[in-house]
């Protein structure tokens, strides 16, 4: 969103921008990548750019128990260790058309993703939340759920459980479990983005070998880039998995498969459902640093993690039409925290599923009226449903492109990435936008021009109000 009156006293930018004055008597700085984020005073008309803000990458390193770990938020340096940081300030020119990212591809207006932690499921009721009923055993059978309104999810699972014991509240994994597998294999049919809810759920010992050979499966099999932290196992990414000196060291492993974004419980430090359903916390004001995704700079390595707000079972409420009202007209993002196929402690029922007359599990038939709403809404072009790789992907890559003001007044984007950009989404005010001197697939929202393309690596698009600036 764009505020040009009405001004708060306070703005946390992340990476976005602000334009002072007008014409030859302006100054902007937008999208600076080698920074930690921006601030912006608007009543001492001042600027804020942080080169290293300890709010914008947390860490806390998990030490014996439950209780708050070793805080390691600010960076951490040696004697004589330097690091360099560099922006730049566009002053005395403005461009004919000025753009800005959205943080979605394809014109959505917002983003939702649904996680799930693996704790206490059942292949039953793993069915009935993905298919509609314990039932249905294959995704051409589903009759509600997930599979059935084509809603993604990033859901995680247990690898191995030596004291897995079948139709009970017991941690079902993919070692002990010979059709869970195959089920697994569906919804990776289906776009669900499979990971691990760390390798095992209770303290085993961890072997180089076996290790690696689950990191391989995962990768192989399901693509696996993503990892979901469980409880406070040392093996885990906010316990000693960073930590070369203990035997509980995984690193190595992940950036070997490629596991690179990670849920630990720093995650959930800048968001709360009860104030907002939306990453931002927008709801009161902008001044909240609210960070989507952060790779620590000195701490967690090539690593990095996603914000997220733990929605549990009782609090779905949240999910009103008011509130998917909000999140839709503040392009807001949000990425919710579940135990969606955990079985309900009352072993009846529960707010996501629910025992039928014959005693089945099935999806409860609230909940599958939300997914059909979600759906509708993805159906209309606002609301993108995703999973943490993909929007992660995006978000990345859209840090990797490079804008420069050109002479003739439009911008030229530099994909500086090694991966294709699909459905680059950027919003103006412009009247008219070309992309490379061509009218890009677009749509208008409350006076802004949305407009996306693909970039491919190592190009460069050109962004003008005139078809003849490319």
């Amino acid at each position: 969103m764009v505020d040009t009156r009405g001004f708060q006293s306070h703005y946390w930018l992340d990476h976005e921008g602000v334009r002072f004055g007008a014409g030859k008597q302006s100054a902007l700085l937008y999208h600076p990548l080698k920074v930690s984020s921006l601030e912006l005073d608007t009543g001492k008309k001042e600027l804020i750019v942080n080169l290293d803000h300890m709010g914008d990458h947390h860490y806390v390193q998990q030490t014996t128990s439950n209780q708050v770990g070793k805080v390691r938020h600010p960076s951490e340096y040696r004697t004589n260790e330097e690091r360099v940081d560099s922006f730049s300030l566009v002053v005395g020119y403005q461009p004919k058309v000025m753009a800005r990212f959205i943080i979605q591809p394809y014109g959505y207006l917002t983003t939702h993703v649904w996680t799930e932690h693996a704790d206490e499921q059942t292949l039953e009721s793993n069915r009935a939340i993905y298919f509609g009923s314990e039932k249905s055993t294959q995704a051409s059978q589903a009759v509600g759920g997930f599979v059935k309104h084509r809603i993604p999810v990033t859901k995680s699972v247990f690898y191995s459980n030596p004291y897995y014991k079948p139709y009970l509240r017991s941690h079902i994994a993919i070692e002990q479990h010979p059709q869970f597998l195959p089920f697994l294999d569906e919804l990776h049919k289906q776009g669900n983005e499979i990971v691990l809810h760390t390798l095992y759920l209770f303290e085993l010992r961890h072997y180089q070998s076996t290790t690696e050979n689950i990191l391989a499966f995962m990768k192989n099999r399901f693509g696996s880039v993503t990892w979901i932290d469980h409880g406070y196992l040392k093996s885990s990414f906010a316990f000693d998995g960073l930590d070369k000196k203990t035997p509980h060291y995984l690193a190595q492993m992940w950036e070997k498969y490629d596991t690179k974004y990670f849920w630990h419980y720093s995650a959930e430090d800048t968001a709360n459902t009860n104030l907002s359903l939306d990453l931002y916390q927008t709801r009161k004001n902008d001044a909240l640093r609210t960070p989507l995704y952060w790779s620590h700079p000195t701490v967690t390595g090539p690593f990095y993690t996603w914000a997220s707000a733990v929605v549990p079972e009782d609090t779905m409420y949240q999910y009103s039409g008011k509130n998917l009202y909000e999140l839709i007209h503040n392009r807001g993002v949000f990425i919710n925290y579940t135990y969606l196929a955990r079985v309900p402690s009352s072993e009846r029922a529960g707010r996501f599923m629910i025992r039928n007359a014959n005693g089945e599990w099935v999806i409860h038939p609230a909940f599958d009226q939300l997914l059909k709403k979600l759906s509708t809404l993805r159906d209309q072009g606002d609301l993108y449903l995703t999973t943490v790789r993909d929007i992660m992907n995006y978000w990345i890559a859209i840090s990797q492109v490079r804008m420069e003001y050109a002479p003739s007044g439009a911008i030229w984007l530099h994909n500086e990435g090694k991966q294709k950009i699909s459905g680059l989404s950027m919003a103006t005010q412009s009247n008219e936008v070309f992309v490379n001197g061509k009218k890009p697939l677009q749509r208008e929202v409350d006076g802004e021009r949305i407009f996306w393309f693909d970039l491919e690596p190592g190009a460069r698009a050109v962004i003008s109000s005139n078809p003849a600036d490319h």
